[in-house]
């Protein structure tokens, strides 16, 4: 016992964390540039939850240059991603409200103008990604999405003129694949790369590399000489780079078994004649592409590239030489960094090479450091607010445990932690699952107000990589398809097994809540172990599997197909004899006999709200209560304090009722 604590029951503890406290707390920074010698980076207002885009002057000075009524945000494949581009003096950005790209200069008192036209009846507005500059011919490059007559999206390149005045139409260069992102182009300006996809792959199952020739003509620009440097049954591609000699740099994996590197994501390079193997490590390089423009490879001289690379501890930062591959880690042991992201080009100076990145860690929140190769160490340029004290921090411990089918699966357990509580003599705390989104995505070891929000409190917390989370190699990533609904549940309930049999955690006081993926495996588990769990927290959740695939966006449409291991068909998914119907817990929801409470965003285009609308119905129908609660103007992820703060608060009180009422 600790001087000065007091006894209290595990889970009733007083934490400084408020549901206010964390959401009023700068958001985590994005997309970190460093030009002339000042910062910029886009950061979500807590307030209104804009992304707006932030400069750090060489004095110190922190402005905000974006007008209020913006917001830095790009919708292709609804979940957007890296949507500016930074020229000399001005910023190219995609305008959230109307999706249009907007010019403005680097200044806080400069007014956005419109360099794309508003849509119409007959001309749909567009929308835009991934945008690149050929400066030298003039013009910026983007990946363009824009609705079609029958209500569906076409996914292609396209290029803007740069030195007009009035918004101009794009003009279509690419457009024979299904999807296209990841656009570089090459120092010298002539050639472009790219990745492409068609469904019913995701990137990461099944993508391929392209380049072409950037020509001029009289009225712009074109594409020639288009061709397709990698692809393959099985092959993905990821995280494109230029370096300064022209020799292109990408990531790829292969669900191949021809050997143990090609399962993973490694480092490989094309110089205009042959594909060569830069790394090869049994290490991921690339992490999935959900969304544009997160880098995580850079070219920093003639020699080396600078990587983040995918350990069980979390991501590391490594230099790797061009010609054989040899990796060293950077050394960041002393910053205990564990998540690297946003890896972007510094400006030289003294002979030297810098890079700026986001960097996170388990004691502290998202920073912009900078990476130096005059120096082993990064060096924080904007550091992360405070929120805890450190004794009140608890820090994640790997797990790594055994399936029950003799599998090695992962997570992070969090122990309570809170320096003015201590519990009563042998008693065991409450456990909070948490299961990540995606469900193709991953978690890692990082100071995560949330979670810290419930430690403090006097919960224990396990964060699970099921089966099918990244980071761990091709097979482990593919291990869920064909079993969504069912391996990553049995992964759950089983490092829920672990967590209980070394008497960590009081197993008759179980908890869970997830959003999107997670948010269809907590009804998954609270229907099929309905004696596990005491309640579930359910953020814009699937019920009916049959009923997403009707009606979800184009990036995901043959997504729940391969996940589930059946193709959707409108005639029989709802029929018991179709894997959607035994996958779907809509279907089970007599089994449940636990409190849910279900949150849901009326703006959400991923996750309709048809669908937590559908299970609410369900639960009506067989006389079974839930609390629901709908958010206007919220879409797939809460953005605005204001329901950040509601849905956290009444999540809380919700669980706290069941766990410890009379």
């Amino acid at each position: 016992m600790t001087r000065n604590s007091e006894i209290s029951e595990f889970g009733l503890w007083k934490s400084s964390l408020s549901a206010e406290v964390i959401f009023s707390a700068p958001a985590r920074p994005n997309y970190p540039h460093l030009q002339d010698g000042t910062l910029y980076w886009v950061e979500q207002s807590a307030d209104s939850g804009h992304s707006q885009l932030i400069r750090l002057t060489p004095g110190g000075v922190r402005e905000c240059l974006t007008p209020e009524v913006f917001s830095l945000r790009s919708r292709v494949h609804e979940y957007g991603g890296r949507a500016l581009l930074f020229l000399e003096s001005e910023v190219i950005f995609s305008n959230d409200q109307d999706q249009r790209l907007y010019r403005q200069r680097l200044t806080p008192s400069a007014l956005p103008r419109p360099i794309t036209p508003k849509g119409d009846d007959q001309q749909k507005a567009g929308r835009f990604a991934d945008l690149v500059a050929v400066k030298e011919e003039g013009f910026l490059l983007a990946v363009g999405e824009q609705e079609d007559q029958d209500g569906g999206v076409i996914n292609n390149i396209v290029s803007l003129p740069l030195n007009q005045q009035a918004p101009s139409v794009p003009t279509t260069l690419f457009g024979e694949s299904d999807f296209v992102a990841n656009l570089v182009v090459s120092p010298d300006g002539e050639r472009l790369a790219w990745i492409a996809w068609n469904h019913p792959s995701m990137p990461w199952d099944q993508s391929r590399l392209m380049t072409a020739e950037i020509i001029s003509h009289d009225h712009g620009i074109a594409l020639d000489q288009v061709t397709t440097v990698v692809e393959g049954e099985g092959v993905s591609v990821c995280q494109l780079e230029y370096a300064f000699d022209g020799e292109l740099f990408f990531i790829k994996d292969s669900a191949s078994n021809e050997d143990s590197a090609a399962g993973y994501w490694n480092i490989h390079s094309w110089d205009g004649r042959r594909v060569r193997a830069v790394t090869q490590e049994t290490f991921d390089y690339g992490e999935p592409l959900w969304v544009f423009g997160d880098k995580r490879l850079l070219a920093i001289d003639s020699e080396r590239l600078l990587a983040v690379r995918s350990e069980r501890a979390g991501d590391v930062l490594v230099t790797v030489d061009r010609t054989t591959g040899e990796s060293r880690i950077v050394d960041q042991r002393a910053a205990g960094y564990t998540q690297l992201a946003g890896v972007n080009q510094g400006e030289a100076g003294n002979g030297a090479s810098t890079a700026v990145m986001i960097t996170s860690s388990a004691e502290h929140g998202a920073e912009i450091s900078v990476w130096s190769s005059e120096s082993p160490e990064l060096e924080p340029l904007v550091a992360s607010t405070l929120l805890l004290e450190k004794e009140d921090l608890s820090v994640a411990q790997p797990m790594v445990y055994q399936t029950r089918d003799g599998v090695q699966a992962h997570a992070y357990f969090y122990p309570p932690r809170n320096s003015s509580f201590e519990a009563t003599i042998d008693s065991l705390p409450p456990l909070m699952v948490l299961i990540h989104g995606g469900p193709t995505a991953r978690v890692l070891p990082l100071f995560e107000p949330r979670i810290q929000y419930w430690t403090t409190r006097g919960y224990a917390v396990v964060d699970v990589n099921y089966r099918g989370s990244s980071g761990y190699g091709r097979r482990y990533r593919d291990a869920l398809y064909g079993r969504w609904g069912e391996r990553d549940i049995n992964d759950v309930v089983d490092a829920i097994h672990f967590l209980v049999v070394r008497e960590l955690i009081d197993p008759e006081r179980i908890v869970l809540r997830g959003s999107s993926a997670g948010g269809y495996a907590v009804l998954q588990l609270l229907v099929h172990y309905p004696g596990l769990f005491r309640a579930g927290a359910s953020y814009y959740g699937i019920g009916n599997l049959a009923t997403l695939a009707s009606i979800t966006h184009k990036f995901e449409k043959y997504y729940t197909d391969r996940l589930i291991g059946e193709d959707y068909d409108l005639a029989t998914a709802n029929k018991s004899s179709s894997l959607y119907y035994q996958r779907s817990p809509i279907f089970y929801l007599d089994q449940l006999n636990a409190p849910l409470v279900l949150f849901q965003g009326l703006d959400d285009k991923v996750v309709p709200p048809s669908l937590s609308k559908e299970v609410v119905k369900a639960l009506e129908d067989r006389g079974i209560s839930c609390q629901y609660v709908e958010y206007p103007d919220e879409g797939h992820g809460f953005r605005g304090k204001k329901a950040r703060v509601d849905a956290l608060e009444r999540e809380t009180r919700f669980f706290s009722e069941i766990l410890f009422s009379a």
